[in-house]
């Protein structure tokens, strides 16, 4: 499912998690910074407007998003304060986020993978082999093993999510990495 911030609004059933913890339900409707809430019973038209910031994440059919933190989008030059983008993977403080937007030619949609690292501001990845891999090496860049690949030329933006998932896994067990593949 993916969410465009374009095409007519249609509130969907779903409940939200506020930064001081609480989730509650509600009828949702997304845009790029802003949650707008309606209760759930249908009639009602009476809708609370939140901004990212005062939201974690919202979950709507089988998909969650949370908000990417102080990100430079690629039609921006200034990092947005907050961003509501897919939640890929979300473990120990570790998230992995997709942001998509409508493609300008061809239609369709495009998609950028965002990684968050605790004490660290959330990137954007470069979807540029070289550029990605110097991205990723500031990151994993103190497991040897994924540190090699990258060097080596073995892993790019495809393998994002492997990296990413064998990256926090390591950290979190404590155990040595095996190396990424694609049948990972």
């Amino acid at each position: 499912m993916h969410y465009s911030y374009a095409s007519q609004p249609a509130y969907q059933e779903g409940s939200y998690q506020l930064a001081d913890g609480q989730w509650r339900p509600g009828r949702l409707l997304a845009k790029p910074s802003q949650l707008l809430v309606r209760p759930v019973a249908k009639r009602s038209k009476e809708t609370t407007a939140y901004h990212a910031t005062e939201v974690q994440r919202f979950v709507v059919a089988r998909d969650t998003l949370c908000v990417a933190h102080e990100v430079v989008l690629p039609q921006n030059t200034q990092p947005l304060k907050a961003l509501f983008v897919k939640q890929v993977y979300c473990r120990g403080g570790y998230r992995l986020m997709a942001y998509s937007w409508p493609a300008l030619f061809g239609g369709g949609m495009r998609e950028r993978m965002i990684v968050g690292v605790p004490g660290h501001p959330d990137l954007l990845l470069s979807t540029g082999r070289k550029k990605f891999q110097q991205e990723m090496l500031t990151i994993v860049g103190d497991d040897p093993v994924l540190a090699r690949q990258l060097q080596q030329d073995e892993l790019g933006p495809d393998m994002a999510q492997p990296l990413f998932e064998s990256y926090v896994r390591q950290k979190m067990q404590g155990t040595p990495t095996a190396s990424v593949t694609n049948g990972q």
